[in-house]
């Protein structure tokens, strides 16, 4: 029975392995990775912060364009202070949302974000399952549902 699971386990990590080599990279990380290293986040709560935006806007969209919206936010200032409309240029549209309408969604939702990444980084660590709870059910914010939500604890 030992060599059964053993053969099963060795085949199982051969395929997970394989399937992450034909993965194209996530383009966010390689982004948060070199803006990182660059000093570009001044503090933890900004890269959390980040990561919450990202995850926000990576949804029934591709990866590129939600990079493409967390850089534009970031750029006018969204680490720093809580932005208006007026302060955002029309964000790239997502599934059944207009370009306008997904840019004041995020203005509108940027406060409770700024509010959770201060939470998050006030506590420092958590399990992921209690910190997914706490951003579903203790502390929601608009457009961070089960999917993103669960993107963001990874």
């Amino acid at each position: 029975m030992d060599s059964y699971s053993d053969d099963w386990l060795s085949e199982f990590r051969k395929t997970i392995i394989k399937y992450n080599e034909n993965r194209a990279p996530d383009p966010f990380m390689i982004w948060f990775k070199d803006q990182d290293s660059s000093g570009l986040f001044a503090d933890a709560f900004e890269r959390v912060l980040v990561v919450l935006i990202n995850s926000r806007f990576d949804q029934r969209t591709k990866a590129e364009s939600a990079l493409k919206n967390t850089v534009t936010v970031v750029k006018c200032g969204a680490l720093k202070k809580i932005l208006s409309g007026e302060d955002v240029p029309l964000l790239l549209a997502r599934q059944m949302v207009t370009a306008e309408q997904w840019t004041n969604l995020f203005c509108s939702s940027l406060p409770k974000m700024h509010g959770l990444a201060r939470r998050i980084v006030e506590k420092r660590e958590w399990d992921a399952e209690d910190l997914l709870n706490f951003m579903l059910h203790r502390f929601k914010v608009s457009y961070l549902g089960v999917k993103t939500s669960r993107l963001a604890v990874r």
